[in-house]
């Protein structure tokens, strides 16, 4: 018979045991690591990218991206250099050798990793004009004066992009991914690398009252002095921590915000939310659709919880069932509440620290 182990010996032997370290100081300087991505073909590449959380490093410094091989963790296999700090990264699903990597600084670039060359084959900063290659060559090289096309393009984000996402919008539609980014600046944008970098507004972040904050005080700026509730929540913009799109229906998409909101949007409406949903205490900094059963979504925030959200009602028997839609773990407090609204969480995990990816 096996000998028996203690809670505490249980633990230790079950423990993750520390393999090797992905360092190269000789190239980082002292950079932070700000994002991780697996290669999804080549599955022993893990590509890394390097910024700093300094405000003024945001547009005077440098940033990096390596890529490690679990055959050679000593030394990374090739290394690239950015002009800001690397907030994000997103390897392209339909073409495996473009990744997109978001800077600290505002700027989006993408490299084909086929070519050996340093520099990127787009480079939001290189684009001229504040809204891209589109309205110069709409207006004949001068600045448009026609108001819908102003409102349709806008300049690179403003502030650090937090997220990326390539998005397959179908085998009949050339190119057939798109890239989409979300930054602090409020701001969800759309890149089309027909010619060049053109950039199109799918969402402008506004500010919304969450009952969950235990502080969600809106107006507390000079600038808000005089002015009523309804319109400083109307024009202020929240910072957006991630987007995800909804596999089989690339028009809809989630984005969590710094005000613990979880919005649903569509690529057809700009101007305001399909549904939001509450549940969160703190900033979202993540959230994933289920690639297999398009309602439900993942989130994970800053109040160190992971919740597990539905867009459709699911029955009452379901929700009691023997657990083919959620675990016998599930929080009864969040299980009593689903039978009112689908805007609430399934159910949700409490967390040993802090939560910033699912």
């Amino acid at each position: 018979m096996a000998p028996s182990l203690s809670k505490r010996g249980f633990m230790s032997a079950n423990r993750p045991q520390h393999l090797f370290c992905f360092e190269a100081p000789q190239l980082t300087g002292g950079l932070s690591t700000t994002n991780l991505k697996w290669h999804q073909v080549n599955q022993d590449l893990l590509c890394a990218s390097y910024g700093d959380s300094d405000a003024a490093w945001r547009t005077s410094g440098s940033g990096l991206v390596l890529f490690w091989s679990l055959k050679n963790p000593s030394h990374p296999e090739r290394a690239l250099e950015t002009n800001a700090g690397v907030s994000s990264l997103a390897f392209s699903d339909i073409y495996p050798n473009l990744i997109a990597v978001g800077l600290q600084n505002g700027g989006v670039a993408i490299w084909d990793l086929r070519q050996r060359s340093a520099s990127p084959i787009l480079d939001s900063s290189a684009q001229s004009g504040p809204t891209g290659g589109a309205q110069q060559r709409a207006s004949g090289g001068q600045q448009s004066q026609g108001g819908s096309a102003a409102s349709t393009l806008a300049s690179r984000h403003t502030d650090v992009v937090w997220d990326l996402q390539w998005v397959d919008r179908g085998p009949d539609k050339f190119p057939r991914e798109s890239l989409v980014s979300i930054g602090a600046d409020g701001k969800v944008l759309q890149w089309d690398m027909r010619k060049g970098l053109d950039r199109a507004v799918l969402m402008s972040l506004k500010r919304s009252p969450n009952p969950d904050l235990a502080t969600n005080v809106l107006n507390t700026g000079p600038q808000d002095r005089g002015a009523t509730s309804q319109d400083s929540q109307a024009f202020r913009q929240s910072c957006g921590f991630c987007v995800s799109f909804l596999k089989k229906d690339p028009s809809m998409y989630l984005v969590g915000t710094e005000d613990g909101l979880v919005h649903r949007c569509s690529t057809s409406y700009n101007e305001q939310y399909l549904e939001t949903y509450y549940g969160h205490a703190a900033a979202v900094y993540k959230v994933r659709c289920n690639p297999f059963w398009a309602p439900a979504f993942l989130t994970c925030s800053a109040d160190w919880t992971i919740k597990l959200w539905s867009t459709k009602p699911i029955p009452i028997e379901a929700r009691r069932g023997s657990g083919s839609y959620m675990p016998k773990r599930a929080d009864s407090t969040a299980l009593g509440r689903i039978g009112v609204a689908t805007n609430t969480p399934l159910q949700s995990y409490q967390s040993t620290d802090l939560c910033d990816s699912v």
